[in-house]
């Protein structure tokens, strides 16, 4: 358990006045991204040249800065990585959050000293993998969004936890979703995702915006998460505007400070970004609020109603005191039906020029830019306190000394001062020439000692304080130096070379005979059925046999999976949680493709730990040959979504859910829904097309008929890929490009 005013508050900064915004509001740390290896590449981030500067100045003020490295990384990429981490580390970032545990390796090879945080991409959600990370030098993990409270009490047992508290949800289980990879090249996990579940989807009968999730906003319930021990408040939005971040900062120190929170804030919140006016997340279960069905962008907060309309101006109910250039939206049942500014400031009701759409009388009215409130929020750059002290003599070299947290500093003129022959130096013009500070975050308190009557030219003086100023801000630097980075090549290794070998992930495999050798991989849709089991183990008496374990598995699933293991080789994992259940019951680990295995560095440190992995099936054949091992996922089902939350509402009683369901997108195509039933239920989004990638019967193939019949998945393993297109609706995924 931690006392709230003990707890981190962690701000994002996408960019330069976000930082700024975040440092000014009251954050103890900021995490940003680099240009390369960020999981917010369209976000503006930092160059390498420019990280040393705002670090410094982040610890100027005693924030942490964490640099996200957050990426999947190719084999291709792995030295310039390595160069960036290390920068990363040299320049004196407190931590770099990594999504792959794997590179922990090869990097603490060159930066021994770096400290290293998981990011939610990691997969997190349990004790099993917190234990797996802080095995691998982690000294922090980020859970999953869909950790519960319980789980994340046990997972700070283990290590220091951040759990988000503010911003957007991804609807995916995080480092688990493929559907911007497989939807168009461009893959979430390596930072580039184009949020096609955003759009409008057709879901039980109704067209909506149905895997849209509402952002989350925790609020006062930060003092439970505190009390179950999390480290850290993580704030999400790397994407957004400055005054954002410090809305948002602003609102949640006041909640560490005081405890609660006050109307004002939670106001300024609102107006600078809220879609689907919040959800408390699922740390705490899922409320109704969870999804936002109805609108997908920013609706700000409700200022009233419209009370009258006269051409293309509205009258809105409530004394509002607006100002030229704020922006509204215009909702009817918290759909989206127009738009509005207004043109003129002042407290008139009769203020706004309708911009768009279909507007009526009692049309709810949102603010979503407010001129005025986002130049409060923005408009100071933080500064400290600093001490000057300047000494001057005829003779001798003037000097300057300045203090800040105990740190001193000094520096010295070039030349020597002369005696003037007229009026000489006074404290007055030493006082004007240290109150300027140039880039610099300080607010100077300055005294001058000058000894008899002294001439100092003011090029002179503003060197000096140039040469001052500079080095008080390198002594909040770093002075770390790493070597050249080395990486190993897989080839080089020995590597488990292709067998020819077959493993087939089914729920049903009546299909199987004996002429058709194969690994056996059960993945049933209902943990919970015994005929499901006793079925399997009929049809797959003679073969290798490995239960499917998902990524989301909180302490009761754990269990169930447990009781279940009975006759299996092994388990098939998708994250680290897998590594820990395998060792602790004694079997073999099948490492999936949930594990994202891209590079030799991955294959190095999988082939540690599992009998049989899986590469990631992002890569392109070219780049899964070039690694050397491992199956390659070739045909079959492509699972691109594993989801945490119910998307019926999680009306349980009255339940609507078919083991199979269907979201239909503008041009027609079905994803399929499947329901998987552990101790709870769990939901798996599949891609309306199957895989056929044109891998060779020699390589060692995956492939999933998890929703095949069993004459479907017949077909699916033994057709050629000529048949395979005439019977199937098929795609080649990224097995001829891989992934941006």
């Amino acid at each position: 358990m931690k006392a709230l005013k003990d707890c981190e508050l962690l701000a994002p900064a996408g960019d330069k006045n976000s930082f700024y915004a975040a440092i000014a509001h009251g954050a103890d740390a900021v995490y940003l991204g680099t240009s390369d290896f960020s999981a917010r590449a369209s976000a503006e981030n930092f160059s390498l040249d420019e990280l040393d500067r705002y670090i410094k100045y982040a610890h100027f003020f005693g924030v942490k800065v964490y640099v996200a490295l957050n990426t999947l990384v190719k084999d291709n990429e792995l030295t310039g990585f390595l160069d960036t981490a290390a920068a990363a580390c040299a320049a004196g970032a407190d931590a770099l959050i990594l999504q792959d545990i794997f590179l922990a390796e090869p990097l603490r090879a060159r930066c021994p000293d770096c400290v290293l945080h998981l990011s939610t991409q990691g997969g997190v959600n349990n004790v099993e993998g917190a234990r797996i990370a802080k095995e691998y030098g982690f000294t922090r993990v980020i859970p999953s969004r869909e950790t519960s409270i319980r789980e994340l009490g046990k997972i700070a047992e283990v290590c220091e936890t951040e759990a988000f508290v503010q911003g957007a949800l991804c609807t995916a289980f995080s480092g688990q979703c493929y559907m911007s990879s497989f939807a168009g090249g461009s893959s979430g996990n390596r930072g580039r995702c184009k949020q096609p579940c955003r759009r409008e989807y057709t879901f039980a009968g109704e067209k909506c915006y149905a895997l849209s999730t509402s952002d989350l906003s925790v609020g006062e319930r930060i003092k439970e998460l505190a009390a179950a021990g999390v480290t850290s408040f993580k704030i999400e939005g790397r994407m957004r505007r400055a005054e954002y971040v410090a809305a948002a900062t602003d609102y949640y120190r006041e909640i560490i400070s005081t405890g609660i929170s006050s109307v004002r804030k939670k106001s300024a919140l609102m107006r600078t970004y809220n879609r689907g006016n919040y959800t408390e997340g699922l740390a705490f279960g899922q409320n109704n609020g969870f999804l936002s069905r109805s609108v997908q962008g920013h609706i700000g907060e409700f200022v009233g109603k419209i009370t009258a309309i006269k051409g293309n101006r509205i009258a809105v109910s409530g004394n509002l005191d607006v100002a030229k250039g704020d922006c509204f939206k215009i909702l009817r049942g918290m759909k989206e039906t127009g738009g509005a500014i207004a043109d003129r400031s002042g407290k008139s009701s009769d203020f706004v020029i309708v911009k768009q759409g279909d507007v009526r009388l009692g049309d709810g009215v949102g603010i979503t830019t407010d001129i005025r409130l986002n130049a409060a929020l923005t408009e100071e750059m933080p500064r400290q306190k600093i001490e000057v002290r300047f000494c001057a003599s005829s003779g001798e070299k003037a000097v300057a000394s300045a203090e800040y947290r105990g740190i001193w500093v000094t520096a010295e003129t070039d030349v020597e001062l002369e005696a003037a022959s007229k009026r000489g130096l006074t404290e007055a013009e030493v006082k004007e020439v240290f109150f300027k500070t140039d880039e610099y975050p300080y607010l100077p308190s300055v005294t001058a000692e000058i000894h008899g009557n002294v001439f100092a030219p003011r090029s002179v003086l503003n060197a000096l304080r140039r040469k001052l100023y500079a080095a008080l801000f390198d002594a909040f630097g770093s002075h770390k130096k790493y070597p050249s980075a080395t990486v190993r090549d897989a080839a080089s290794e020995a590597v488990r070379r292709p067998s020819g070998k077959l493993a087939v992930m089914a729920e049903d495999f009546s299909f199987a005979r004996g002429d058709l050798p194969f690994i056996a991989i059960f993945a049933p849709s209902d943990y919970n059925d015994d005929k499901a089991f006793s079925d399997f183990f009929a049809c797959a008496s003679d073969r290798e046999k490995y239960l499917y374990v998902p990524a989301l598995l909180d302490t009761d699933d754990v269990k169930l999976v447990a009781a279940r293991l009975a006759g299996f080789d092994g388990i098939y994992g998708e994250n680290l949680a897998a590594v820990a259940l395998a060792r602790r019951y004694g079997v073999k680990l099948f490492a999936g493709t949930g594990f994202n295995i891209t590079n030799s560095a991955d294959v190095r440190g999988i082939m540690r730990v599992a009998e049989r992995f899986a590469l990631s099936k992002e890569l392109s054949l070219k780049e899964s040959y070039a690694l050397g091992g491992g199956f390659i996922f070739a045909r079959g089902d492509i699972k691109v979504m594993d989801l945490g939350y119910c998307p019926y509402g999680k009306v349980c009683e009255r339940c609507p859910a078919r083991v199979r369901d269907h979201y239909t997108d503008y041009a027609g195509r079905k994803f399929t829904l499947r329901r998987v039933r552990l101790a709870s239920c769990r939901f798996e989004l599949y891609n309306p097309q199957i895989l056929n990638a044109a891998a060779s019967t020699e390589d060692d193939r995956l492939v999933s008929v998890v929703l095949r019949s069993a004459s479907e998945a017949r077909d699916v393993l033994t057709a050629s890929p000529e048949a395979l297109r005439e019977r199937f609706d098929v795609t080649a995924g990224n097995s001829r490009r891989g992934v941006l």
